[in-house]
């Protein structure tokens, strides 16, 4: 997205760190790696301590690791040791997963702030100084808070800047980023909290709700991303109005960021919207019972891509499964509408984002929960 809005607005400087930033995918996996596995080997987020693991899956803490500590050496402190990390497993592999994740976000942002950095501070370093200058520079921002006493308040502020933009960045790329609406800025419904934050607020103080929901905050900007991206909707979002506000105020990175966003949330709804009319994309399937019935008893299958003879299932390849999925559930329900409920924008835009959302795992909890309400009230 980044190099698609710099071409789209000509910017031959965004463009030039695109290509940098996919060089840069090659570099820095050592440190990546280490911290990888010291994530694993703690069962403790090390680069985003902060935000991650603590809400969502408590640190990978067991039952039985309490009971370790009480036991003496033996077999049965073996066996105890052996089932806490087998059980602690899951949380362990899903921890490392996301620090992988974060590493190379966190290197590839860093990376691109540290060459700003330098091309307007010191621009006139020979290649083999700038190069050395950087690497020196990343492991800087990487540890500027051990460091804090030696170095001044201006180069401080500087490296904190940087690390927290990276780790900001990180986040989003990540899909964990805070649902908290930024201080003191504004989006279309104003400047409040939002159903996310109180959701997942209400999940963290009170465990049984996980049994539901277990994951709040990563399926919430799953569904920011795409409808981020998704026309007509896009430009609801409290990202976007924020940054069409920076853009029209010069901010140029606000400006490619949203052209980026526009440009290839278009071609995917373009792509999606083709392929939907022609049968090539289903959603959610028919509204009628019997319609649907036939379409479940062929080879006919939801939310899936057909190639060849096959329909293979997309719904589980979020964020772009999302946004397809919501074009094609639109389809869908256009052709069972007559024109005066097809008129109903509204309503087809919200009844095609429900029943998408309703498709995908993590959220089915809360769905069945939902549907045996619903089915309580009707009997």
């Amino acid at each position: 997205e980044q190099l698609i809005g710099g071409l789209a607005k000509g910017d031959a400087q965004v463009i030039q760190e695109s290509v940098e930033a996919y060089l840069d995918l090659f570099r820095g996996w050592d440190g990546i790696l280490h911290t990888a596995a010291r994530a694993f080997s703690e069962k403790s987020p090390q680069l985003d301590r902060g935000l991650f693991g603590q809400v969502e899956v408590g640190q990978g803490a067991t039952p039985l690791r309490d009971i370790v500590g009480g036991l003496e050496e033996g077999p049965a402190k073996t066996f105890a040791q052996a089932a806490d990390f087998i059980l602690g497993l899951p949380g362990r592999l899903l921890i490392t997963g996301d620090e992988l994740a974060k590493g190379i976000n966190y290197n590839l942002h860093a990376r691109r702030a540290i060459r700003r950095h330098l091309r307007e501070t010191r621009p006139n370093l020979d290649k083999v100084s700038f190069e050395r200058e950087l690497d020196q520079m990343l492991r800087d921002v990487q540890r500027y808070d051990e460091a804090s006493n030696l170095l001044t308040a201006s180069r401080r502020a500087t490296l904190k800047k940087m690390h927290d933009e990276a780790i900001e960045q990180a986040r989003r790329n990540t899909f964990t980023n805070d649902l908290k609406w930024e201080e003191g800025q504004t989006g279309r419904l104003g400047n409040q909290n939002p159903l996310g934050e109180t959701i997942q607020k209400a999940a963290h103080r009170h465990p049984a709700l996980r049994i539901v929901m277990p994951f709040v905050r990563t399926p919430t900007n799953l569904f920011r991303y795409a409808v981020e991206r998704t026309p007509g909707l896009a430009s609801f979002t409290q990202r976007n109005f924020q940054l069409k506000q920076a853009a029209q105020a010069g901010n140029r990175d606000a400006a490619v960021e949203l052209a980026g966003k526009e440009i290839a949330g278009q071609m995917v709804a373009a792509s999606a919207l083709i392929m939907a009319v022609s049968g090539r994309i289903s959603g959610g399937g028919a509204q009628d019972p019997g319609r649907r019935a036939v379409q479940m008893n062929s080879d006919w299958q939801p939310y899936s891509i057909k190639i060849g003879d096959r329909w293979i299932a997309y719904n589980r390849m979020d964020p772009f499964g999302m946004q397809i999925g919501l074009i094609a559930d639109f389809v869908s329900l256009r052709g069972e509408m007559d024109d005066d409920e097809a008129n109903e924008y509204a309503q087809m835009v919200l009844a095609s984002m429900v029943k998408n959302l309703g498709s995908k795992r993590y959220l089915s909890g809360i769905f069945e929960v939902l549907r045996a309400i619903e089915q309580a009230d009707s009997g």
